[in-house]
């Protein structure tokens, strides 16, 4: 489950279930996209676990 709310003035960020901070967007538009994406990767992996819920975490670079 992951959840955008405002950051700052005027960008976007997307947290996990325990609030931590996955990215930030200068657009809510693409923050629910990458809220999407994180979404649909988290199911499509316990479905192929057979598990619950899977659990995703990608590293970003600069």
């Amino acid at each position: 489950m992951y959840f955008i709310e405002k950051y700052k003035r005027r960008t976007w960020a997307v947290y996990d279930e325990r609030k931590n901070l996955v990215c930030v967007t200068l657009y809510k538009r693409g923050a629910e996209e990458v809220r999407r994406r994180l979404e649909n990767l988290a199911t499509t992996e316990s479905q192929k676990s057979g598990k619950g819920k899977g659990r995703i975490y990608h590293e970003c670079h600069s």
